[in-house]
């Protein structure tokens, strides 16, 4: 994958469009096959992505009942939600710079749990952080080792300070996506 000073354009194979080839505009994916891995741009743009997942669920509505059931019980599980306070203190602890690639906060910056609610993360305030739209975007449900492994892996700066209060829950469940 090219690098930010690099980047090309993609054609997406779905609908034809060509845009920038970026993680605005095209996922990503790893093959890890018969000890070759290969690390690339997905063929088909994001918003074609979105409207087949989109459409999926709006022909398999007992499953997306499914998932928001799953989904109720693991948020209910992850414990209360921290304070205002303790919300801002862990995003003074960052220096008004994203925990994953240190880009400034521009407004847009999104609360993110270390180890992600769907793999046995709480809401308490050692487990979240922030981050720019693009990283948290990025990191899914991926836990917090898995996240800068992933950044390595891609090429991509990875911030290196601990956050003071930092405490990632442990993962207790395997990522379903792997």
């Amino acid at each position: 994958m090219a690098d930010a000073g690099t980047m090309g354009t993609r054609t997406c194979k779905k609908c034809g469009l060509t845009q920038p080839e970026d993680r605005d505009h095209f996922g990503n994916f790893k093959n890890d096959r018969n000890g070759v891995v290969k690390i690339g741009w997905k063929g088909t743009c994001r918003t074609c992505d979105a409207a087949r997942s989109r459409k999926h669920y709006q022909d398999n509505p007992e499953m997306s009942e499914a998932r928001a059931a799953l989904r109720r019980e693991r948020v209910s599980e992850a414990g209360p939600e921290c304070s205002d306070a303790e919300k801002a203190a862990v995003k003074r602890a960052l220096g008004g710079c994203c925990r994953y690639c240190s880009a400034p906060f521009d407004g847009n910056e999104e609360l993110d749990h270390l180890t992600p609610v769907a793999r046995g993360g709480t809401n308490g305030a050692s487990n979240l952080t922030y981050a720019c739209h693009g990283c948290n975007r990025a990191k899914g449900s991926k836990s917090l080792p898995e996240y800068i492994k992933f950044r390595v892996e891609r090429g991509l700066w990875v911030r290196t300070d601990i956050p003071k209060g930092e405490n990632p829950s442990p993962v207790t469940r395997p990522n379903v996506r792997d």
